[in-house]
């Protein structure tokens, strides 16, 4: 069992963490330090996500911030997506078409287009989604980046006019991200489709972020991805798990 480096976790635990919880490293941080059961922490995602963003935002009150970065918390980007880092694309021919993408971020205005952005932990494919969503924003576009998880709680408390919610379905380019992270049901996988076929409707554009290849993704949901598919290298599990022991033993 590879997580058993991480304590003493079953193959049932192993098989909820491929499945649910490829996160990004600081998330997966998080839950093993605190969660003895991968089922338990993926129904607790919502607040491992807004729990960790509100916690950067506290360490960055005892800095300046600058104007840009407050715009960026406005849309809901989490703190450690504010400033561009290192993404590898598993197709070198999209490599360029994604810096064109981000450079002409402007022109993504009206167009009704639809992105899947995936690699293993959604580290590439989430710096490289809120690239252009901040390239965006910087453009005067209006923005907006919001989690699966996250927005299935919003959705469940049945208010309509929740300003999130209509947030997320008018602006002009939405990064959904933690795409496959939720327990798959009918009722998601509805709500999955209605998002990004109102917004598809209305000619916004989305680019949704997971862990889950394409294969993984018609698998779990029934139909392939939407639009236009970039795959990111991420990490090996061996190599990232192993960073995520370094960091609970202090040694990172």
């Amino acid at each position: 069992n590879p997580l058993h480096k991480l304590g003493e976790f079953s193959w049932a635990d192993y098989k909820v963490f491929k499945a649910h919880l490829r996160l990004p490293r600081p998330y997966l941080r998080i839950i093993f330090k605190n969660y003895s059961s991968m089922h338990e922490a993926v129904c607790a995602l919502p607040r491992i996500i807004e729990g960790y963003s509100n916690h950067l935002w506290e360490k960055r009150k005892m800095d300046a911030v600058e104007f840009r970065e407050k715009v960026y918390q406005s849309c809901h980007i989490p703190p450690q997506y504010h400033k561009t880092a290192l993404y590898i694309t598993e197709n070198t021919k999209d490599q360029g078409d994604l810096a064109a993408t981000v450079k002409n971020a402007d022109k993504l205005h009206n167009l009704g287009v639809t992105f899947y952005f995936y690699s293993e932990f959604m580290e590439g494919a989430m710096h490289a989604a809120c690239d252009i969503l901040r390239s965006a924003i910087d453009k005067k576009l209006r923005g907006f980046c919001a989690s699966y998880p996250n927005t299935l709680e919003l959705i469940k408390q049945w208010d309509p006019d929740n300003p999130a919610i209509q947030r997320m379905m008018t602006v002009d380019v939405l990064v959904l991200w933690g795409v496959g992270a939720e327990y798959t049901t009918e009722f998601t996988n509805a709500q999955l489709n209605k998002i990004l076929m109102t917004r598809r409707a209305n000619r916004h554009t989305t680019i949704v972020v997971s862990s889950l290849n394409p294969k993984e993704f018609k698998s779990r949901y029934g139909t392939e991805p939407e639009g236009a598919w970039v795959g990111f290298k991420d990490q090996k599990l061996k190599q990232t798990l192993g960073e995520i022991r370094e960091m609970l033993e202090g040694t990172a």
